[in-house]
């Protein structure tokens, strides 16, 4: 959920604004320029009129301290470096939380940046000395914290203190890291009412990294399953089987998946799933039942959502959202992995001015390299706080596919996390590019060919590659059911210190069966896969 809205012209706004993420988009868009582009135009040997006009024309940007520093380090004309300056200092909201501050530090900006933000800032810092400390703890110099504190007032004793965000398990990591004392933990945790999706084995990392046991057994006392706090809403009601945790995907042995399901937490049930097939966008994931569809367009560029809850009149968020943007480019040549950071970069930048424009904070996690839909795919964390002191937890994606950037993102207010941040996070696992791959074929012998078909089980669950283990079913084709064991299947294996090998494959005169293993554990997790005949080829039992 980047942004829920209040009304349908607002939506629309809200669309436009974020809509020059996906530089270069169509040509009929009117975009202003980024700060790449005018160091391109600069350097190119543009001059300052010219580059004044192309701001009259394509209008202003709104640019962040760093990137206005950027400019003016590399000599653009004083004229325009002058005229953006202004046109931020009138877009910079009116008061700066610490948590906007601390994210502009883990940034990069220097201290004269940072002196630069907090002394245009109209409205006063309502900080406390524990955030101060803070402040220290992440790098901030005396000058700048002289100017915080000259900034400082006290919170009036009528407003209630906002909710702190909740800690995440990266998070955690981190305070230890800092040398955040246990107590201080268990009482972040405690106050934010934070739940955790987490089992055994993430407990076993958590200690690994240090975490005091204090803070594992208060993470384990709120893991999501264990007595997850009362919705403010009723569950929603689904005519869908069991979720994907309850099934087994085709070809895998049941009685391997039981065994390894039966040692892990169970998935919240609130939320059922159905298949979304979005034609123009080119793509399906499981979009989440009882939630209301959004949609909006312009241009060959597109937004759906899925809104769970009116939007609140102060900031505009609703209780959980599952937003999919598409950016359609007139040069994909330049949608590479390596541009995967900038234009991910370019969206955040823009989504916390917007948030900062509506009173919301927003802070975002460490950028994980990940794989969706078979491609490189970056996930980042997301925090919000809204100016009532509720909190939004969750994540986004983004990648590219074709000639298009897509960006995923789900919200969920955190005295609902329980029940649907784990369902919207699913949604997003489940995105499959509308395309057909062939079935991998190669090898002479029936050993080889089942050895063949076998890697490509094994890349198309590592990479969620849906089109490719599509490839590999007898009747090609997707559905609800499907797609939904798909998920289970690549969230079984998706774990970062573990390994997935091919072992021993065994063929007989109508089919075969292939033996993986999950190394890195204490034990070897097995799985058993099983395929038919299929003319020269095999295919999976479905």
């Amino acid at each position: 959920m980047l942004r829920t809205v209040l009304s349908t012209a607002s939506r629309r706004l809200a669309f436009a604004a974020v809509l020059a993420v996906a530089a270069p988009v169509v040509a009929q868009v009117k975009t202003p320029p980024t700060v790449d582009e005018l160091l391109t135009l600069h350097a190119a040997g543009f001059s300052g009129e010219e580059m004044t006009a192309m701001l009259d024309r394509h209008g202003e940007p709104v640019f962040e301290e760093m990137e206005l520093r950027r400019l003016e380090q590399a000599g653009v004309p004083e004229p325009v470096s002058a005229r953006l300056r202004s046109v931020a200092r009138k877009a910079r909201p009116r008061t700066l939380t610490v948590d906007e501050l601390k994210t502009l530090i883990a940034a990069g900006l220097d201290e004269e940046g940072l002196l630069t933000v907090v002394r245009d800032t109209v409205g006063p810092f309502d900080v406390t000395v524990e955030q101060v400390l803070e402040l220290v703890r992440s790098g901030a110099s005396p000058a700048v914290i002289r100017a915080v504190r000259a900034k400082a007032v006290e919170a009036p004793a009528s407003r209630p203190a906002p909710k702190p965000a909740p800690p995440t398990l990266d998070d955690l990591v981190r305070l230890v890291e800092r040398g955040f004392a246990a107590d201080a933990m268990v009482q972040r945790i405690v106050d934010s009412d934070a739940r955790f999706d987490v089992d055994a084995v993430k407990l076993v990392e958590l200690t690994r990294s240090g975490v005091p046991k204090e803070v594992i057994k208060a993470v384990w006392e709120r893991r999501l399953t264990a007595q997850p706090p009362t919705p403010k809403t009723a569950p929603v009601a689904s005519s869908a089987p069991a979720t994907s945790g309850d099934a087994t995907p085709a070809g895998v042995d049941a009685s391997a998946e039981s065994r390894a399901a039966s040692s892990a937490p169970a998935a919240p049930t609130a939320v059922g799933f159905t298949l979304f097939n979005d034609a123009p966008g080119g793509y399906s994931l499981l979009a989440p039942e009882g939630f209301r569809e959004q949609r909006d367009a312009k241009n060959g560029n597109a937004l759906v959502s899925f809104v769970k809850g009116e939007p609140t009149t102060e900031d505009g968020l609703a209780e959980a959202e599952l937003a999919v943007f598409t950016y359609r480019s007139s040069a994909p040549d330049r949608l590479v992995e390596a541009n995967l950071g900038p234009v991910g970069e370019n969206f955040l930048a823009r989504l916390t001015a917007s948030y900062a424009a509506r009173k919301i904070s927003a802070a975002f996690g460490a950028r994980e390299p990940r794989r969706l839909a078979g491609r490189p795919a970056v996930r980042v964390s997301l925090t919000a706080g809204g100016a009532d002191g509720t909190t939004h937890s969750g994540e986004l994606w983004w990648l590219f596919v074709g000639e298009r950037t897509f960006i995923l993102s789900v919200a969920v207010r955190s005295d609902v996390a329980a029940d649907y941040l784990e369902p919207l996070a699913r949604c997003v696992r489940s995105f499959a590019p509308a395309e057909r791959k062939a079935r991998p074929a190669g090898g002479d012998s029936a050993h080889a060919r089942v050895t063949t078909a076998s890697e490509a089980w094994k890349s198309a669950v590592l990479n969620r590659d849906f089109a490719l283990y599509e490839s590999l079913l007898k009747a090609p084709g997707r559905d609800r059911d499907r797609l939904e064991r798909f998920v289970a299947l690549c969230d079984r294996f998706d774990h970062p210190q573990k390994r997935l090998v091919i072992g021993p494959v065994d063929t007989f005169k109508d089919g075969a069966t292939t033996e993986f293993r999950l190394l890195g554990g204490p034990q070897p997790e097995p799985a058993a896969v099983r395929w038919i005949r299929d003319g020269e080829s095999y295919a999976l039992m479905d």
